[in-house]
């Protein structure tokens, strides 16, 4: 029912121009039992009810919703805007109180969606914690400011002297993890070994309450987000997240124009790793309807070899039940496939080498990465062109 689910509700979020698809997933939501919805709704992976409330306001949409459940995603929505209102009240007071201590805050991921002036609404996106970034030479002296805020330092981390600090008020309403880098200490992903790109340099000016902070430039945010989503934490890939995938869709149409999306894709270090980039947003943008940048797009006569250089790694049974339902994909007509067997094959590449360059991942989490990936290829390929790619709902 879950899969199902998921699949009705990216439809209702769908963000291309034909309307009459999202209309019809409405309908069908509309007839879902309102039990079986709200426990779909307050899962820990699925908060999307006020992401999904956001996308049918924007839409003029809403209404053809029955009155209950338009009524608990409205609820919902409502909820979401004070919590997300108390976290930006917070981040305001926290980035003037730096501001004239001389700390620069560098905001990250669902930070850098409360500055001012930002483009497109986050009342609908459930933030969790809030992250910041500054030289590791202003740490000390944040640490302090946070503390005299009302914060407590909950936790500390680290690789190779990059450093993180996890803090939360003693209310329990706000929690903010300082960063010296951008790295996880999960899976031990260090941003500057997988991209050549200075985000430090390339980040750019904002404001929020009308104190001056900084954010990253899209040309390092969208190769950030994607990093975050798929490896970079341990207890499993984020990008079966809906309201994840969504973000990232907001994000690619966002200020199109001002990305050289030759030069980010151009910007990660290996091939596999540029493969694994193009099949996540080749993925994320069929799932949801939004055009591929056309410098990401793989042409037709490339997709077998791309496939066949993202599975060189695997074996041999892994790679016959991949190329499998790439075939059975092609057939269908659809990339949709082929995207989500490259994304697999391009994690499973990069989880397979523990130790080398890239992501230094430690072996027992390769062998974890590698045996959910076994585990999922194996269950999955009689049913994901079935219940993952299916066609938009007719």
């Amino acid at each position: 029912m879950t899969d199902s689910l998921n699949r009705l509700v990216r439809n209702c979020l769908y963000m291309g121009q034909d309307e009459s698809g999202v209309e019809r997933a409405i309908d069908r939501l509309g007839r879902v039992d309102s039990r079986t919805l709200e426990r779909y709704f307050e899962s820990g992976d699925n908060r999307i009810a006020p992401l999904l409330y956001s996308h049918l306001k924007r839409l003029h949409l809403s209404d053809r919703l029955p009155p209950s459940r338009l009524e608990y995603l409205h609820t919902q929505y409502l909820r979401n805007c004070c919590r997300n209102a108390i976290l930006h009240s917070h981040l305001v007071r926290l980035a003037a109180e730096a501001h004239t201590r001389g700390i620069e805050l560098l905001l990250l991921k669902g930070a850098a969606t409360l500055v001012d002036g930002n483009e497109w609404s986050t009342e609908g996106f459930v933030l969790g914690d809030l992250d910041l970034l500054v030289c590791a030479s202003d740490l000390e002296r944040i640490r302090n400011l946070l503390l005299s805020l009302g914060y407590y330092l909950a936790e500390q981390d680290g690789i190779e002297g990059m450093i993180k600090e996890g803090f939360v008020r003693l209310d329990g309403l706000v929690a903010i993890d300082v960063h010296t880098d951008l790295f996880w200490t999960g899976c031990r992903v260090v941003y500057s070994a997988c991209f050549s790109s200075n985000y430090r340099r390339n980040s750019v000016q904002a404001s929020i309450g009308g104190s001056p902070v900084r954010t990253l430039a899209h040309r390092d945010a969208i190769p950030y987000q994607i990093l975050h989503d798929l490896v970079a934490h341990p207890h499993g890939l984020l990008w079966t997240t809906t309201a994840r995938l969504y973000r990232l869709c907001r994000m690619l149409e966002s200020k199109p124009d001002a990305v050289d999306w030759r030069e980010t894709i151009g910007s990660a270090k290996t091939e596999a790793l540029q493969n694994l980039m193009l099949a996540y947003v080749g993925y994320t943008c069929s799932e949801l309807g939004v055009k591929v940048p056309a410098e990401w797009q793989l042409p037709e006569n490339r997709r077998e070899e791309v496939w066949l250089k993202a599975t060189a790694n695997a074996p041999r049974s892994i790679q016959a039940e991949c190329h499998q339902l790439f075939v059975s994909g092609e057939k269908n007509g659809g990339g949709h496939a082929l995207a989500f067997m490259g994304l697999l094959a391009g994690s499973w590449q990069l989880a397979a080498r523990p130790g080398s360059g890239i992501f230094r991942l430690p072996r027992r989490w390769a062998v974890v990465t590698v045996s959910f990936l076994y585990v999922l290829i194996i269950r999955g390929v009689a049913a994901l062109r079935f219940k993952l790619f299916p066609r938009h709902v007719t």
